[in-house]
């Protein structure tokens, strides 16, 4: 496959998924610029695993990505491939507040959750940068500030 059919592949799948050149690099572990350098094929030579790296971030395959089989090809889900992915990577406390979560959902589907403003999100940007071990120190911080907790 020729390198720029790869990098366009892996444009077109972080534009399809919406995500950022930061978000993907952060996930991989490289700068902005070097996922940029993939996209326009400047980068050649990609070390296996950034290949695998990347397209898990993409919610594909390495061998999509590398031309080796067709997207379709794949029997799993993106959906679910991103969900499955994003579940691992929480902490096990926070994996059973996502269980719990679909335990209620399943009980009673609740309406579409609403979207986000853009302050909100921001926020939440903002609290994924914290290093997960001051997570709890930061969240009591908030709390103290707004009076919820002594």
């Amino acid at each position: 496959m020729a390198i720029k059919g790869m990098a366009q592949k892996i444009k077109d799948l972080r534009q399809e998924r919406g995500l950022t050149l930061e978000q993907v690099a952060n996930v991989v572990g490289v700068g902005k610029s070097t996922v940029r350098k993939w996209e326009t094929g400047m980068i050649a030579n990609m070390k296996r695993d950034k290949i695998a790296a990347l397209a898990q971030a993409l919610g594909t395959t390495p061998a999509y990505l590398m031309g080796w089989q067709d997207e379709d090809e794949d029997e799993e889900n993106p959906h679910e491939l991103k969900l499955v992915t994003a579940f691992d990577k929480l902490s096990v406390d926070d994996q059973i507040i996502v269980s719990n979560w679909v335990e209620e959902y399943e009980k009673n589907p609740a309406p579409p959750i609403t979207t986000l403003s853009e302050a909100e999100q921001a926020l939440i940007n903002l609290f994924r940068l914290v290093p997960e071990e001051n997570r709890g120190t930061v969240l009591e911080k908030i709390l103290v500030a707004l009076g919820t907790q002594e």
